[in-house]
């Protein structure tokens, strides 16, 4: 009875997971667009291109297992602090950042890469504050 619940369970959370859109739209013609204010976006052995056009966006999860996962955030309406969390686990997670924002990247990198090129200085002391924390285990997370 255990086995069958984990089953049923382990089903349920990757039908859930490699579905898990809130309000898709178009993505060129590989992925989709989300306006949801806190997305959550996934790649489970498969490659996703995903984006997001939240108006604002408050927060976000980017999660890949033995997957590739293209998460583009720059058309974003950031009006706060803003965290999203990336973590790649024997995948691989690209995300682009949201426009007009101080960007502040966290990285722990567990046998992985997090590559992160350095943007120039954004002028403004008022920008809200976008935070990419990032988790690499066997896998990298890049940022453009």
């Amino acid at each position: 009875l255990l086995a069958v619940v984990m089953v049923i369970l382990g089903v349920r959370f990757l039908v859930r997971a490699m579905g898990g859109f809130h309000r898709p739209g178009s993505f060129g013609s590989d992925g989709l667009w989300d306006t949801h204010p806190s997305p959550s976006y996934s790649a489970f052995f498969t490659t996703r291109m995903v984006g997001s056009h939240a108006n604002p966006l408050m927060s976000g999860n980017c999660y890949t297992f033995c997957g590739q996962l293209k998460v583009d955030l720059s058309e974003a309406v950031i009006t706060g602090p803003v965290t999203v969390f990336c973590n790649a686990m024997v995948g691989n997670i690209q995300v682009i950042p949201p426009q007009n924002c101080r960007l502040v990247v966290r990285q722990l990198p567990v046998l992985g890469v997090i590559h992160h090129d350095p943007q120039p200085p954004v002028m403004g002391e008022n920008l809200p504050v976008v935070t990419l924390d990032c988790t690499a285990v066997l896998g990298s997370v890049e940022i453009f």
